[in-house]
């Protein structure tokens, strides 16, 4: 994970109420576990309240695989950031091929 990630729950598990017993971060303030419908929420939120363009937590996790793999990265290691137990379940769910990447392809194919 990036340090700055790590410093960013680190702020956020000190200044808030967690539980400490399983070392939850997405807890309310009475230390109870909050469901998914619930961060997707507060996500959400904050989208609306910066203005930001619309995405999912999904799509934001899809969008960081693509990064990641396009940054050069070897699709092993994509797959262990994700934390996926096949790498076919990354390269066919949360991996795609951009424009760029797809002009390469033919650009080489044309001149082979």
């Amino acid at each position: 994970m990036p340090e700055f990630f790590i410093n960013e729950f680190l702020n956020i598990r000190n200044s808030c109420i967690y539980n400490k017993d399983r070392n939850f971060i997405a807890t309310n303030k009475n230390g109870d576990n909050l469901s998914c419908s619930s961060i997707s929420h507060s996500f959400h939120y904050y989208i609306n309240k910066y203005n930001l363009p619309h995405i999912t937590l999904k799509g934001l996790r899809h969008t960081c695989a693509t990064i990641i793999s396009n940054s050069g990265f070897n699709l092993k290691y994509v797959q262990e950031w994700l934390g996926h137990s096949t790498i076919t379940i990354t390269a066919n769910t949360y991996t795609h091929i951009n424009m760029s990447d797809k002009k390469k392809v033919a650009y080489t194919l044309d001149n082979n």
